[in-house]
């Protein structure tokens, strides 16, 4: 044996050399290898057997076509249909191949090198037998053991049932090619072969699949997908930095338990329900080294393009600018740890020195008889309220990069603009670009 390419082509050379009996199996066949059967028919007086799988999928993946079906049909070929053929196989007098199918609406078949494995000798009559399983007109294989010299069993000892089950686990396969080998089968490992189930094709069903296709016609997948795969030199980047100046001033919402004491007007007056948080005096809020790095980050790796571009960078970059990204990321941890802390401590006092006036003013209304309201449990009460306070206590820093689409890598003003501000790339274009099918 030896491998080969199969395709239509072949086949068809296949079948006009022919010189008697034709078998052919596959998940569908073409018009024009269908034509080619019937006149080797003629030309030999020998009848051919077809089996495929009708269905219009088949046709829609591009296996055959369902008019080749309609040709052997209506010429009163022998053809059969057999459920989930995606094996194919080939036989005629001194031919013997079987192959693995193109679905050709979804590959190309001038991708393809190798898919066949052509039949000699021994192998060529194993197939022989192999087929005539598959096609319905051999009963099931009896021996694994073949001689060089018949398609009979060499040995009744390895029929089915022969030997008891536990001495059948090993069995010997020999074949002759200028001499003899054995080689031990675990036939615990052999597969089942699945049964032969084979239905006549008739008008009803192949009406009905054209019905179908007709319906729903088939898609050139191959050619949908022979697209063009580019990979840009630039790319779009997007620079977020979050809390560099947070805000100096902010309010705290009294707990209702507080403002429902019932306090004279005068107190409610002095302590409002809402209170005022002043940290500038404090918390250095403003990161300005982090501001700083960033702003020399943009103008070093970034370019910006204005509207609708936005801001621009080189993909050979970007490696670096992660590290350089990374660095800036380390400085805004730890000075989001210092501001977290001074912050704390300073609203921790600004709510100390209000709880004392809450409790004095509690202690000091008449009206109010539940005395159990100490600075200590104000304090706690207000440091709840700002713990769940929502609002920005850090800095955050994002980098979003993104590739500009094939449509604005290919706009001539858009390109004017980059070239401008990368004039290397005047030399090498904003892409490199093949078709899908190249790699």
């Amino acid at each position: 044996m030896k491998a080969c390419k199969v395709d239509e082509e072949q086949l068809a050379a296949w079948i006009d050399g022919a010189t008697g009996t034709i078998q052919y199996l596959g998940p569908a066949i073409t018009q024009r290898l269908a034509h080619k059967i019937l006149a080797a028919e003629k030309r030999t007086g020998e009848q051919s057997h077809v089996v495929i799988q009708l269905d219009d999928e088949m046709d829609r993946r591009g296996y055959g076509q369902t008019v080749g079906i309609r040709t052997l049909h209506d010429d009163g070929a022998n053809i059969q249909h057999r459920d989930g053929l995606r094996i194919a196989a080939f036989t005629a007098p001194g031919i013997g191949v079987v192959w693995s199918p193109i679905a050709e609406r979804v590959d190309p078949i001038d991708r393809i090198s190798v898919n066949g494995i052509w039949m000699e000798g021994p192998e060529l009559r194993e197939l022989r037998r192999w087929m005539g399983r598959m096609m319905g007109v051999q009963g099931p294989e009896q021996s694994a053991t073949q001689d060089p010299s018949s398609d009979t069993a060499q040995s009744a000892g390895l029929e089915q049932g022969a030997i008891p089950r536990e001495e059948a686990s090993v069995g010997t396969n020999q074949h002759a090619t200028g001499g003899s080998w054995s080689e031990t089968v675990d036939q615990r490992l052999v597969p089942a072969e699945p049964e032969a189930h084979l239905r006549a094709v008739n008008e009803r069903k192949i009406k009905e699949v054209e019905n179908h296709l007709e319906e729903h016609p088939p898609r050139d997948f191959k050619e949908e997908k022979e697209a063009e795969v580019y990979q840009g030199y630039v790319g779009f980047v997007e620079i977020h930095v979050t809390g560099a100046s947070l805000s100096g001033v902010t309010t705290l919402a009294i707990p209702k338990e507080l403002t429902e004491l019932g306090l004279e007007a005068d107190l409610r007056e002095r302590l409002s329900e809402r209170m005022r948080i002043d940290l500038s005096g404090s918390v250095d809020l403003g990161v300005r080294e982090v501001n700083a790095l960033v702003d020399a980050f943009r103008k070093l790796f970034t370019k910006q393009m204005g509207p609708p571009l936005g801001r621009i960078y080189k993909k050979s970059d970007w490696p670096y600018m992660q590290s350089k990204w990374s660095e800036i990321g380390n400085l805004v941890d730890s000075a989001n740890e210092r501001i977290k802390n001074s912050m704390h401590a300073a609203v921790e006092k600004i709510i100390w020195d209000a709880a004392k006036d809450w409790a004095k003013a509690i202690h000091e209304n008449p009206s109010i008889k539940n005395g159990t309201y100490t600075d200590a449990k104000i304090h706690k009460l207000l440091m709840d309220q700002w713990d769940r306070k929502q609002r920005a206590t850090e800095v955050r820093l994002q980098l979003f990069a993104k590739d500009l689409t094939w449509a604005t890598l290919n706009n001539r003003q858009v390109r004017k603009k980059i070239e401008e501000a990368y004039p290397e790339l005047r030399e090498t274009g904003l892409y490199k670009s093949r078709r899908a099918w190249s790699s």
